[in-house]
């Protein structure tokens, strides 16, 4: 396929907006920066010896790949390459009981070699 034939990104409209009044939670001893827009939330997070991992939920449905990509390049460094995983089906969790009733997608950093 080439460039031109791609589907364009739909406009996602709004800004990020940090949640909570420092825009800062603590996750299992990692701090994590908690941005909202619209029905939309994004934690971010920079694990030690893993990298950066964005999730991205909504409460009550899946968020659309426009809306993941506009988080990845709204928030994230965009000199970094970041991966969604579908590990195998033992390993996969979504949790369905929690507040955003697992509408969760996640992109971790990939590095090269590690």
């Amino acid at each position: 396929m080439k460039q031109s034939e791609r589907r364009p990104r739909q406009k996602i409209s709004g800004d990020w907006v940090e949640v909570r009044s420092s825009g800062l939670v603590s996750i299992g001893g990692v701090v994590a920066r908690a941005y909202g827009l619209k029905a939309l939330r994004v934690l971010i997070t920079d694990e030690p010896g893993i990298g950066l991992h964005l999730s991205i939920s909504h409460p009550g449905r899946y968020p659309t790949w426009d809306e993941i990509a506009h988080a990845r390049y709204s928030l994230l460094p965009d000199d970094k390459t970041f991966v969604m995983f579908l590990p195998p089906s033992d390993q996969y969790v979504n949790v369905e009981g929690g507040p955003r009733g697992g509408n969760v997608f996640h992109l971790h950093e990939y590095r090269d070699g590690e």
